[in-house]
């Protein structure tokens, strides 16, 4: 089993990939992300396809979307 900080490692690094952070959720898993809604998106996602949906729909919107020079400071 991947640690928590081994997999947001992994989203950090396919966020370009809507279908492959989507797979890093649970089936029914749940995002809740309230600051989208300044981008007149919904607040939260559940479930993978809804995920990789607004992933997409995120790259659409922000074509460089990226995360760069991330550090987790508490492990």
């Amino acid at each position: 089993m991947k640690t928590a900080a081994e997999l947001f490692h992994e989203f950090v690094r396919t966020v370009r990939a809507p279908k492959t952070v989507a797979a890093l959720f649970a089936a029914d898993g749940v995002l809740e992300l309230p600051y989208v809604a300044d981008l007149a998106l919904p607040w939260q996602y559940t479930g993978r396809e809804a995920i990789a949906g607004l992933f997409t729909r995120l790259l659409e919107l922000v074509p460089g979307f990226e995360f760069c020079d991330v550090v987790i400071q508490i492990d």
